[in-house]
């Protein structure tokens, strides 16, 4: 499964819809992401592998952990 992300704060719903990936977590540099963006909750796609255009790397630690218990 994917999830969109997006690194425009100003349409950011809150955290009962959204999930913010800040780049001051400890666990950040391990997304590959360059700035703060957070996944759009409700876009959650199944998604064939060959069908993506940029792969990101992936949460881990703490934030992966607080995105399994928001999702």
């Amino acid at each position: 499964d994917v999830i969109p992300l997006s690194s425009d704060m100003d349409l950011y719903r809150g955290p009962q819809c959204d999930f913010v990936i800040r780049a001051e977590h400890p666990d950040f540099e391990a997304t590959g992401l360059k700035k703060t963006c957070y996944a759009i909750g409700d876009r959650l796609r199944t998604v064939p592998p060959p069908c993506l255009l940029r792969r990101r790397d992936r949460l881990e630690g703490e934030l992966a952990k607080a995105f399994e218990k928001w999702i």
